[in-house]
């Protein structure tokens, strides 16, 4: 039968494919972006997809979102990595929630993190807002939120198709793997979140994933150590020599179980959309966040940290990975003699020698007040007076005794009290302590064994704010909060009349910093590479400890020093790659 005159055509052609006139634009891209097809490119439909389902209030695009989505589509194996609020988890989300939602019934997207308690603090808490969003418009048209489970469900008794939210990192290692395998459909997707702080474990459940007809994995983190599972993972096919960080966005990589290429790409603060438009993204990294961080760390920008979180660069090999290092120790003056502006009150640190192998016994007498001078109103603690504690071998009188005698003797002379004397009570040090305590008097005994404390100390959010937390948040364990809170004090311009012998030791002891905490080498692995004790630096740790319980905390608010030209020269060259501009 002839078409009736002026009737609309059974077919039409757009993006590149010929369509019945009934479909709707907007399925069409949905067909072409599930069955990539069409002259279009893949991001672009999926794009105009989620701009269809969401406000701009709802979920706004910038450029960094249009170059995740870009590689996302591209390629089936991806890494992405940089600064922490650069917004990585609120767009994987996205991405994640849009590829099920094109095809619900044979796909799988799962969302997996460290532990649960992250995953609902980052990832998932993004997917059940954008999913919340959507069941609000359609109800009952796009999968049931059990919440309590992590799990958004396609339908009743549907235990393959669906949205997944999984803890890698809690439990056994066979059942971190156990979350991870045992799907198997048409469409499978994996976001892994925090990918710095997985277990090497975890990637080789990927190869049972990739059975699937379809499989793309995608790993999201801040670069912490090129030595951990997200640096090698990210190292370049050309290796590291081959790129500039700070500079080459992006990279092939060694591809996992997929077809194609695999690829790192890179996502700088100085580039950060809320650098460029800090009114419009305020979410994002800022400029003032950078500023704030830098200030937080003294200046200091081969801070490890700073690096990582800031910048969104993976630390630089042999720089800061010290508790001290020769040019903090000249910049910040820490082995000049303090000047003191209020005066000063009187206390004693003891390092007995006891754990692992010690040397020398090591009796610190400090002064400590409140100084308000040209650099600033702050804390600062002096260690210009040291003596050895001697031991007579041939004397009847007990080891712990002579040294208990000794330091009593020679602190009440200055006249110190018990109380504001500390001595390492560690292992054998808590029998030294009990003894202070029946001959003399109640002295401070400090720890340097378990988890950190709860002292409050200030940090660096991921926004890049100014907190106070425990220091159990910020250090891995109790002895890094000791020696790096030396470090904290030396930033601040509050440590002076360091000796030479402590300098030393305190530039040879090598510190880290991962899975979002800081650390330090074991004492042991110290002494077998350099052959000698930090007996010195302990005592310094324990007169800082002495002076924390007494109040004292290390003043954020001194400005970097700018004396000298070297320090100087970097702290330009970190304020130059604020003031770029982003080009594509």
């Amino acid at each position: 039968m002839p078409r009736a005159k002026n009737a609309q055509p059974e077919f039409e052609d757009e993006f590149g494919r010929r369509w019945h006139a009934n479909i709707p634009q907007f399925q069409r891209r949905i067909i072409c972006a599930r069955e990539n097809i069409g002259n279009v490119p893949i991001w672009e439909q999926r794009k105009a997809i989620i701009q269809t389902m969401f406000t701009e209030e709802e979920f706004c695009f910038n450029y960094w979102t249009d170059r995740r989505l870009r590689k996302f589509c591209e390629c089936d194996w991806n890494v992405i990595a940089g600064c922490a609020g650069s917004g990585k988890s609120a767009d994987f989300a996205m991405f994640g929630l849009e590829y099920w939602l094109e095809a619900p019934w044979h796909t799988a997207v799962m969302f997996a993190s460290t532990t649960k308690d992250m995953l609902r603090k980052r990832i998932w808490s993004y997917v059940t807002q954008y999913h919340g969003v959507l069941q609000n418009k359609n109800p009952g048209n796009i999968g049931t939120l059990v919440d309590t489970s992590c799990l958004i469900r396609w339908k009743d008794g549907d235990t393959k198709h669906g949205i997944f939210g999984v803890a890698v990192g809690e439990g056994s290692v066979q059942e971190a793997i156990n979350n991870l395998i045992g799907i198997h459909t048409k469409r499978f997707l994996l976001i892994l979140d925090e990918f710095q702080g997985c277990r090497e474990a975890i990637l080789g459940a990927t190869a049972n994933q990739a059975t699937n007809p379809e499989y793309k994995a995608v790993f999201l983190g801040n670069p912490e150590d090129k030595n951990d599972i997200m640096g090698r993972t990210s190292e370049p096919i050309g290796g590291w020599d081959s790129v500039e960080l700070g500079v080459t966005r992006e990279w092939e990589i060694k591809p996992g179980p997929v077809k194609g290429k695999a690829f790192c790409s890179m996502f700088y603060s100085h580039e950060s959309p809320g650098v460029t438009n800090p009114k419009k993204y305020y979410y994002l990294k800022t400029q003032d966040q950078l500023d704030n961080h830098l200030r937080a760390v003294g200046g200091n920008v081969n801070d490890p940290k700073y690096q990582s979180q800031g910048l969104g660069v993976w630390p630089a090999m042999g720089l800061t990975n010290t508790v001290l290092d020769d040019a903090t120790v000249t910049s910040f003056r820490c082995k000049e003699k303090a000047v003191w502006t209020s005066g000063f009150k009187r206390g004693a640190s003891l390092d007995p020698a006891f754990e692992e192998g010690g040397d020398d016994k090591i009796l610190h007498f400090i002064k400590y007040g409140w100084v308000d001078d040209v650099l600033g109103k702050r804390w600062v603690v002096d260690f210009s007076e040291w003596v050895h504690v001697p031991i007579d071998s041939k004397s009847k009188v007990p080891v712990h005794y002579q040294i208990v005698h000794f330091c009593r003797e020679r602190c009440r002379e200055r006249g110190i009290q018990p109380s504001d004397f500390a001595s390492d009570s560690s292992g054998e040090g808590g029998g030294l302590k009990a003894i202070f305590d029946q001959e003399w008097g109640p002295i401070i005994g400090v720890e340097f064994g378990g988890r950190a404390s709860e002292l409050p100390v200030k940090n660096v959010s991921d926004q890049g704010k100014l907190v106070e937390v425990p220091a159990r948040e910020v250090y891995d364990r109790r002895v890094s909060e000791l020696n790096l809170m030396v470090r904290e004090f030396a930033m601040s311009h509050g440590l002076r009349g360091l000796s030479n012998e402590a300098c030393s030791q305190a530039c040879a002891r090598k510190t880290f910093y991962k899975n979002k905490k800081y650390g330090v080498e074991s004492k042991k692995v110290m002494k077998e590479r350099i052959k000698r004790s930090p007996d010195h630096l302990d005592s310094v740790c324990v007169g800082i400890e002495l002076i924390r319980q007494k109040g004292c905390t290390p003043s954020i608010s001194v400005s970097a020093p700018q004396h000298q030209d070297d320090w100087a020269t970097l702290v330009r060259k970190a304020s130059s790659m604020y003031s770029s501009s982003y080009a594509a």
